[in-house]
């Protein structure tokens, strides 16, 4: 296992949608000369990757840029696209042509025998197969051409339907899509047209290359203004010639993020702790200054943060574990994210060495440890300042000063050596008092400088859009991205991981969307135990420590009134039990203070909220999920969505609350 979290490999994927022969140019010139276009278009963003491989060399991996394209392989441009990155791969591989690395993927909208009757020569059929042999993976859909006997409209849009979600399936893989367009209408459902339009919508560039052989490459995208308009058609999109504007684009789609963006959303303080931390310039913006300590950083093995577990077992919620001190490593909590995976061969099952399960394995186990080093951080503080009010209490008590006050018999009182007997009583305190003070500061500083709180909020971010991003490759999907530039390194990183994962090699047949249906049952179970799990223990944590810091005003409350009865009842009230109500009437209400500090920094009625909302909604989907014989891979998807958007909302309003909640002295 490495020692720190993974930097992704410099990824692109490039779908590829374009006609078939029929709307090509019948003459073999003009088809020789869009194929050395497509070659030429390819190798330019393997050219441009490269650069920015080097440019941005310090966030991500040391291997050259992978290139993915994706293509059904379909007779025409498919195929065109195809052979293109394949002899690119192959010049690499001899040692021809350096740079990036392509590879091929290829969604199929039904079983490669059903694709195949597309096919109406045998040499067609032959040059499919061997296409595919050499695909990285192959994604077969459940589509399908209809039943025998059923009517032929019927069956013919169910066929269109399979072409539709194949080519919607591509363009949520790409990040750039390659299209071979003569500039007219769709032949139908899940055309090219109708295809560049969903694009358009989803802000993905198009890199446009004429189907006619006639007009020049050139890019649509809305990215190349500065404050790009929403966009339905694709005639809509602004216009650049992909030589002007192809090194901007790659740049965009893969620097991390920059300080335009991401200073508006980061704190000063931690800024400037993590230029510290990783030694660089004040200039570098926070995004990449908190990337690159993240890279950084070696998680320690064991976890001294302890004051929140045994807060919890104090307060009845749970006993102390071996994992509160001995946490989970990062190689254990990939393992256990890979064993969600319930397909079987043919299928590829999400690998423990991969890219996704090992990021996903760092940024947990960080998420973990920072929590609970936070959590016990800021417990201790109020801990600790309201124990130092606690113990100069208890000096009032600890003896009975009057005796101080009491000279021998017929002799003066000495006060300097009433102030000597004075100062000797209270210095053992005086020390007592200093270590809580002083805890409380080392406290303060070293969660201060070590960025513990903006870093648990962002690795448990990250931690989070990686678990969702598991069953939804699974399902062959990616997350929702911005499809450009990320704003936050989160997400930046994330999209990264998930590019290099690349799409999964599958058959999601019958017996394929029952694994996968139990692959994302899984997840989500294990989301909505936790969830239900973490609603009732946070409720009861809230509950249990407001009732102890009422308890406490209470008793001061009590012990007040009792010495007003007193002394207007003319009671003789000794001096011991006056300090002793003095001593009451600091040190409780201190120790109410800071249970209600703790409370508030801990927002543990918040989460248990929060918990309580997603964990129902959860059980809903998988209610749903189950009530469906057989499964539907449409049904599934949206179902993995709505999941993600609920995970993913349920991380936005949690950070979103404790953002502010940071480590401060108490005051």
């Amino acid at each position: 296992m490495i020692d720190y979290p993974p930097r992704p490999r410099l990824a692109l994927a490039v779908g590829v949608i374009g006609h078939r022969p029929n709307r090509l140019p019948q003459q073999q010139e003009k088809r020789d000369a869009i194929a050395a276009e497509i070659t030429a278009v390819l190798t330019a963003i393997g050219r441009e990757a490269t650069a920015a491989h080097e440019k941005y060399a310090e966030y991500f991996g040391d291997k050259p840029p992978l290139i993915a394209l994706i293509s059904g392989l379909a007779e025409g441009a498919d195929r065109m696209a195809a052979h293109a990155a394949i002899g690119i791969a192959q010049a690499a591989a001899s040692g021809s042509a350096a740079g990036a690395h392509f590879k091929l993927d290829v969604p199929l909208p039904f079983s490669t025998d059903v694709y195949k009757t597309d096919f109406k020569t045998q040499d067609s059929k032959s040059e499919f197969d061997a296409l595919l042999k050499q695909a990285r993976s192959v994604l077969v859909l459940p589509g399908g051409r209809g039943r025998p006997g059923e009517p032929e409209h019927q069956a013919g849009a169910q066929e269109k339907r399979s072409y539709e979600e194949a080519g919607l399936t591509l363009l949520n893989q790409s990040d750039i899509v390659l299209a071979v367009w003569d500039g007219g209408p769709s032949a139908g459902r899940g055309g090219t047209r109708e295809l560049l339009d969903a694009t358009a919508r989803s802000g993905t560039p198009i890199i446009h290359v004429d189907a006619n052989g006639e007009m020049p490459t050139r890019i649509l995208w809305g990215g190349l203004d500065e404050f790009p308009a929403p966009s339905n058609e694709v005639d809509d999109l602004p216009v650049e010639s992909l030589s002007e504007a192809l090194r901007d684009m790659i740049d965009e789609l893969l620097r991390p993020p920059e300080e335009k963006k991401a200073a508006e959303t980061t704190g000063n303080a931690f800024n400037e702790a993590a230029k510290r931390a990783t030694k660089r310039k004040p200039k570098l913006d926070p995004e990449r200054c908190r990337l690159q300590l993240y890279y950084g950083k070696r998680l320690p093995r064991w976890n001294f943060g302890l004051a929140f577990p045994f807060l919890m077992a104090a307060a009845g919620i749970r006993w102390p574990r071996k994992s509160d001190w001995l946490p989970s490593t990062p190689a254990n909590l990939t393992a256990q994210l890979a064993e969600f995976d319930r397909s079987e061969p043919p299928n590829a099952k999400l690998d423990r060495t991969s890219m996704l399960a090992t990021a996903f394995g760092w940024a947990d186990a960080w998420g973990v440890w920072l929590a609970q080093i936070f959590r016990s951080a800021f417990v201790m503080n109020f801990s600790f300042a309201a124990f130092a009010v606690v113990v100069a209490a208890i000096s009032l008590v600890w003896s009975d000063i009057t005796q101080f006050l009491r000279p021998p018999d017929g002799a003066n009182l000495d006060t300097a050596a009433l102030a000597r007997e004075l100062a000797l009583h209270k210095w053992p305190f005086v020390w007592i008092e200093l270590f809580f003070i002083f805890s409380v500061l080392l406290i303060t500083f070293v969660g201060y400088h070590s960025g513990w709180h903006h870093r648990w909020l962002e690795a448990r971010e990250v931690a989070e859009r990686l678990r969702i991003a598991f069953p939804l490759w699974a399902l062959g999907l990616r997350p929702t991205t911005f499809p450009a530039e990320e704003p936050a390194w989160t997400g930046w990183y994330t999209r990264a991981i998930v590019r290099e994962q690349g799409m999964r090699a599958t058959i999601l047949d019958a017996a394929g969307l029952q694994q996968t249906r139990t692959t994302l049952s899984g997840v989500l179970l294990d989301q909505c135990n936790y969830h239900r799990t973490t609603a009732v223990r946070m409720q009861k944590m809230e509950k249990r420590l407001e009732s102890l810091g009422g308890v406490l005003f209470f008793v001061t409350l009590v012990a007040l009134i009792a010495f007003l009865a007193a002394v207007l009842c003319g009671v003789d009230v000794p001096p011991r039990i006056s300090f002793s109500v003095t001593g009451i009437a600091a040190g409780l209400p201190a120790l109410g203070t800071a249970i209600f500090g703790i409370r508030v920094i801990g927002d543990f009625d918040g989460i248990a909220r929060r918990s309580d909302r997603t964990h129902l909604v959860l059980q809903q989907i998988i209610d749903a999920m189950a009530a469906e014989n057989p499964p539907n891979l449409t049904t599934l998807r949206a179902r993995a969505r709505a999941a993600s958007d609920v995970m993913l909302g349920d991380v936005s309003s949690w950070r979103l609350a404790a953002e502010s909640r940071t480590l401060a002295i108490p005051s």
